[in-house]
């Protein structure tokens, strides 16, 4: 729509109608693909706004059910009471918001359930009228008993809001699921066009042999060869519109981006190279028939177009075999994902997102088939192996299938864990089971289409032009540019016409916005192959920086050029106007020379030889002028001394864990994941003390096996600075140590010590107490993104493991083998940690390039607010009180209130919304007793008024 159909009929209504059947013609095309992306767009909406109402609702019904478990109970008791009747006010304050969704989700439907929704929301607005008429007044006090039933009045209403609003978000998913069907079974546009110049290039040969074809078409006035220009013109862009989209989201911005910014940039060569064949002369009518009696060779321009066509059939082919991949590719992350979440849940959520995942990558792997044929996959299969084909589409078929089913089974398990029981156990082993059957059919299929898709992805490498040749070319036409901009400029200066100045710098204006356009190709390509570069191979780390380079370049001047020429255009005196002119014509130079020297040197790099030092200097030295080289180093040599760490680790560990000390100090991010493992290593001791204790006869493998975690949190402490906290640990460490001791020395006649076993678990649970303090004392970071966090976590990770692998539980019967094994096994879990870590901080290079920003370069001002919100959300999301650490009450005095917009309920961090949930259930924590206190005061106060 945007690229042809809204450009066309925007040329056809700014010339002369001279046709109006072909205006119309377009017309009604446009509006045909119009409506359907409308439709597909709102039955997205629908959906989304149904599984909105959904959630909300569930957690709305769970909330209910949960305050009406406790009415009795906390309306008898003289301090609970207050608590819980605010507890039902901010329950029917949320229920107000869902009321509002409901109707949205009622607009949204266009009324198809209105008669149900309309039910609900009548009763939810009785049943809250009449809780809220019963909650305590200064004149009224109700009983407990009174209380519970309007409370499980309005209970039962949204649990009825709950099933309604699940049936239909089932109903939108599968209107959504047809729609997406329907745009799923057309064929790629960009491919659609590639066929399409391949046919006229097949035109475009035949009328090089016999020139009375060589006919232009009635519609659009173009010649087979134009029109193959064109197309293929088109094409490249489409791809590299896809190509972007997947940048976009970090969960496609894979391999199968950077294939289709390659495919981008080998259709646009293709089209250039067809412009350039139309330049070559068709033979006569004569000398064609001559030829052709004669059986003498083809002219140069058939064998040019010849050539053309079949270039255009190979790039269609393997793109369209890349296309197929990334489906696969897509889906086996989905099941990815999947398994890891049905394998271990964290929450009801997770069950559904799990659901969610298998099911898209059930959607995907029934393209696949499709896909398959178009791109002749398993024709050149079966050239080699007969059943190839067969065995291909049954494998993709299985593999659908059983994502189909992991996707209906895990449903089925989030409808269970939505409707179920206090200690009601879920049997979540056929969810799992269908999960991991899904992910080995998808990676088998991405297994059998691997040696098409490296053959083919090596075909698209022959065929991608360089990106110092696309540099290159765009510098030339820079060139051009400014050479005219400075001629305009020297017009101004000399104080002609002020108006015919300004129709130059008008006329120009089209001009710069088509380098603009060429550069931003440019910049998608720098981006996608500086993205893919492995950074712990230095030529490769050399060749992105570079890329960086080049984007700060363009990034920084391509504004100023647009900008200088529309105000150049719009002046009304000689000097500003020649002011504008010659800024225009200096970035021009500035970005033309750059890219020059720029390309110079990256076509050294891509041929393997090494920059000189007059070369590096000179790059040196515009990183300086364009103000990213302090950037650039910081974050280079952090993808550096990562990858450098992940290799030394096996080597040299104690070097590592020192290394990682270090970095602990300056790391917020590092410092809160560590106090975090911290806690969670002095929990599972206190569990595993707790168990053996409780046994009749302890061998005391537990105690011993606690006491060496719990010494290794005494480190941990003693590096995050809390002596006092790291003092206790230790203590309890060697008293446990002591008492697995005793107990491993009277193995041969046990004797029961209940005594010793209490004094354990006491020991125990002060360490645990101590580890949790220091976690709650460790402020988060405050500015850090999520992939900053991911690092920091990783690295504390590291050093954990690390720190495990050089003080191993020393055993009174040690075993050389066990403990080599064990501590091997820790060394590699220190290696995968530092490798993710390094991973983490690539992809924040590519979060910043993807931005428009360099790498390294401190975020903006929007972004660190932005930062800081996801932060708090994630805090909310990591504490099960709910609370926030960083919100500070005065006594009496009403905090900020935080306002969600429409629909924001059901788009909070799922681990946060059922944490939030089941806040009820939980005791508050010390740490925020005391603001919780003063939060009713102030709400008490405030009731008073």
């Amino acid at each position: 729509m945007r690229r042809e159909q809204l450009a066309e009929l925007e040329k056809l209504n700014s010339d002369a109608i001279e046709n109006p059947e072909q205006l119309k013609k377009a017309a009604s095309e446009a509006a045909s693909n119009a409506n359907m992306i409308a439709d597909a767009a709102r039955a997205f909406a629908a959906e989304d706004t149904a599984k909105i109402a959904a959630k909300e609702s569930q957690q709305l019904q769970r909330q209910s059910k949960l305050l009406t478990e406790t009415a009795l109970p906390a309306n008898r008791d003289a301090e609970q009471r207050p608590k819980w009747q605010e507890q039902q006010r901010a329950l029917m304050a949320q229920a107000k918001t869902l009321q509002k969704d409901l109707q949205r989700l009622d607009e949204a439907q266009k009324g198809r359930s209105r008669g149900q929704l309309q039910d609900i929301d009548k009763k939810i607005t009785e049943t809250s009228a009449d809780l809220a008429t019963s909650l305590d007044k200064p004149d009224q006090t109700k009983s407990p008993e009174h209380l519970y039933g309007a409370s499980d009045n309005l209970r039962s209403r949204l649990q009825q809001a709950a099933d309604v609003s699940r049936s239909i978000a089932e109903q939108t998913a599968n209107v959504a699921n047809q729609r997406r069907e329907n745009l799923a079974r057309q064929d790629n546009p960009a491919l659609a066009k590639l066929e399409e110049a391949k046919n006229n290039l097949a035109m475009a040969e035949n009328a090089a042999r016999d020139p009375r074809q060589n006919k232009r078409n009635d519609r659009d006035g173009l010649t087979p060869a134009e029109k193959a220009e064109k197309q293929l013109t088109e094409a490249a862009k489409q791809l590299q519109d896809q190509a972007e989209l997947r940048e976009q989201n970090q969960a496609t911005n894979t391999q199968a981006a950077l294939d289709m910014n390659r495919a981008s940039r080998a259709a646009d060569e293709l089209a250039r190279q067809t412009a350039e064949a139309k330049k070559i002369p068709l033979p006569s009518q004569e000398e064609a028939e001559k030829a052709r009696k004669s059986n003498a060779p083809p002219s140069e321009a058939a064998k040019a177009l010849a050539t053309l066509k079949e270039q255009a059939t190979q790039l269609a082919q393997a793109t369209r075999a890349l296309e197929a991949d990334a489906l696969a590719q897509d889906a086996v992350q989905a099941l990815e994902a999947a398994q890891t979440e049905a394998m271990q849940p964290q929450n009801q959520q997770d069950l559904a997102q799990t659901a969610a995942q298998a099911k898209a990558a059930a959607d995907a792997l029934q393209q696949l088939p499709e896909k398959i044929n178009r791109a002749r996959l398993a024709e050149a299969m079966q050239q080699k192996d007969p059943q190839a084909a067969d065995n291909l589409r049954q494998a993709a078929q299985q593999a659908s299938d059983a994502s189909r089913n992991a996707a209906e089974q895990n449903k089925q398990l989030a409808n269970q864990a939505a409707q179920q029981q206090a200690g009601q156990e879920l049997n979540a082993q056929p969810a799992q089971q269908a999960t991991a059957e899904a992910q080995k059919k998808a990676n088998e299929i991405a297994a059998q289409l691997q040696p098409q898709i490296d053959a083919a992805r090596a075909q698209l490498a022959e065929m991608t032009p360089e990106v110092s040749e696309m540099m290159k070319r765009v510098a030339e036409d820079l060139k051009k540019t400014q050479q005219e901009t400075q001629t305009a400029a020297n017009d101004a200066k000399a104080e002609k016409p002020v108006e015919q100045v300004a129709q130059k710098a008008q006329e120009l204006r089209p001009e710069a916005a088509e380098n603009a356009e060429k550069m931003a190709a440019l910049q998608a390509a720098l981006r996608q192959e500086a993205n893919a570069a492995k950074l712990t191979e230095k030529p490769e780390a050399q060749l992105a920086r570079t890329a960086d380079v080049a984007l700060a370049q363009m990034q920084q001047k391509t504004p100023q050029i647009a900008q200088n020429l529309k105000q150049a255009a719009q002046a009304t005196q000689s000097q500003p106007q020649a002011q504008n002119l010659q800024a225009a014509a200096d970035a021009q130079q500035q970005t033309a020379q750059a890219l020059d020297q720029i390309a110079q040197n990256m076509q050294k790099m891509e041929q393997g030889q090494q920059l000189t030092e007059a070369e590096q200097a000179a790059m040196q030295q515009m990183e300086q002028e364009l103000g990213v080289q302090e950037p650039l180093d910081e974050a280079y040599q952090r993808a550096q001394e990562l990858a450098e760490m992940a290799k030394d680790a096996a080597q040299n560990p104690q070097a590592v864990l020192e290394a990682l000390e270090k970095e602990l100090a300056k790391n917020p991010s590092m410092q809160k994941s560590l106090a975090e493992t911290a806690k969670n290593t002095a929990q599972q001791a206190e569990q595993a003390v707790a168990k053996e204790t409780q046994q009749a006869v302890q061998n005391g493998m537990a105690q011993k096996q606690a006491a060496n975690d719990l010494a290794r949190v005494s480190r941990h402490q003693q590096r995050l600075g809390d002596e006092e906290a790291a003092q206790q640990v230790a203590q309890a460490s060697n008293q446990l140590q002591q008492a697995g001791q005793k107990a491993e020395a009277t193995q041969a006649n046990p004797v029961p010590n209940p005594q010793a076993a209490q004094q354990s678990q006491s020991n125990a649970a002060q360490a645990a107490k101590a580890a949790e303090a220091t976690a709650s004392q460790t402020a988060p970071p405050m500015f850090a993104s999520p992939l900053e966090q991911l690092q920091g976590q990783m690295l504390a990770q590291a050093l954990d493991q690390l720190d495990a692998q050089l003080h191993p539980m020393q055993s009174a019967q040690p075993s050389q083998n066990g403990q080599q094994q064990q501590a091997q096994g820790q060394q590699q879990q220190a290696q995968n940690s530092l490798n993710q870590a390094q991973q983490a901080q690539q992809q924040s290079m590519a979060d910043s390039r993807n931005q428009g920003q360099t790498p390294g370069s401190k975020p903006s001002q929007q972004q660190m607010a932005q930062n800081q919100k996801q932060q708090g959300q994630n805090t909310q999301a990591q504490s099960a009180e709910g609370g926030n650490q960083s919100t500070e009450l005065k006594d009496g005095v009403l905090g900020q209130i935080t306002v969600l917009v429409n629909g924001d309920w059901g788009h909070l961090p799922q681990k946060m919304a059922d944490d939030l949930t089941e806040a009820t259930r939980s005791e508050a924590a010390p740490e925020y007793r005391a603001a919780i206190e003063s939060y009713y005061k102030a709400i008490a106060t405030k009731a008073k008024r």
